[in-house]
């Protein structure tokens, strides 16, 4: 029976979405065994978009649509997961990917078998497919931190294959964060960052939707060469090369962290001030990512003031 059913709410930031968004949101209602909701926050389209929502809400009677204004996918994804009504799960969406009819079924399958009085994560695979649908490949493995301040520099899962639960989203919302302006921060590092500090995390290989690449997509969507040439040009653009959280962290969620960790938000957050700071966390053995070419410019980040 469908009273039977967990309901999903699906958050989404839509923006100038008209051509392909209806087709996302078909493949999020034909998903298997859950009850969908959607809350969809338009992030100042200038095309069509909200028309097409609207025709969409018509069709399927539960989508939240909030008009706001540009401020950026990050916040708006924010915005988005605040008000997003109650439900047993959440999960993020893009606006231009294809789902698997079993991708929340199989997640909420996994996090079932947990405590769900903590903050629990769930993530998968995903195929990397052409913009006609053709396959490229999987796009990630099991990247997760091996410690809690190696989950201040690895940005491990995409927000278009987490499903979190209640606790989680009562812990992402109990402090929106401050994104600064100009800089490229993303909800999926700020999520999985304090879902893996607060909760408990869960993988499965599998790929459980279509990651579709476009000619003219702006990020690398997991293409490791991509990645590298993006972040040599910003390097020598004098661009950030890394998120740095520890400023939210500390003023949102310091309880969470014992004293050490703590002193080490402190001199994260203000390293560009000192030194001693700088080299303290240079030579963190904890401060590091999963290879060492990736170590290496992370520290290298620190270095000549790119890490945020």
């Amino acid at each position: 029976m469908e009273s039977d059913l967990k309901t999903v709410c699906v958050v989404m930031s839509a923006y100038n979405g008209e051509k392909y968004i209806k087709r996302q949101i078909d493949t999020i209602y034909r998903q298997k065994n859950v009850r969908i909701i959607m809350v969809v926050r338009d992030d100042g389209s200038t095309d069509n978009t909200i028309g097409v929502l609207k025709e969409l809400n018509n069709k399927y009677h539960t989508i939240q649509i909030i008009e706001g204004e540009n401020v950026g996918f990050a916040k708006s994804f924010c915005k988005a997961l605040k008000a997003a009504s109650e439900a047993d799960y959440y999960a993020f969406s893009d606006q231009d990917d294809i789902w698997h009819d079993d991708k929340l079924i199989k997640g909420i399958t996994e996090l079932e078998k947990h405590n769900s009085e903590k903050p629990l994560l769930f993530y998968s695979n995903r195929m990397s497919v052409t913009e006609n649908l053709e396959p490229i490949g999987p796009v990630s493995k099991d990247n997760r931190p091996t410690s809690r301040i190696g989950a201040l520099c690895q940005n491990y899962v995409a927000g278009c294959v987490m499903l979190f639960n209640r606790a989680a989203k009562e812990i992402l919302t109990k402090y929106e964060p401050n994104y600064p302006e100009g800089k490229y921060w993303s909800h999926d590092f700020w999520t999985g960052c304090l879902l893996f500090i607060t909760g408990e995390v869960y993988y499965s290989d599998e790929c459980l939707m279509d990651y579709v690449r476009y000619d003219n997509s702006v990020s690398s969507g997991g293409n490791i060469i991509l990645t590298h040439k993006r972040k040599i040009k910003d390097f020598f653009y004098g661009k950030a090369l890394y998120e740095n959280h520890a400023h939210n962290l500390l003023a949102g969620y310091s309880e969470y962290f014992d004293d050490y960790e703590k002193e080490f938000l402190i001199m994260l957050r203000d390293y560009k001030k000192n030194f001693k700071y700088k080299l303290r966390i240079i030579f963190n053995k904890d401060f590091e990512r999963q290879n060492l070419i990736g170590t290496i410019a992370l520290k290298s980040a620190v270095l000549f003031n790119r890490f945020g």
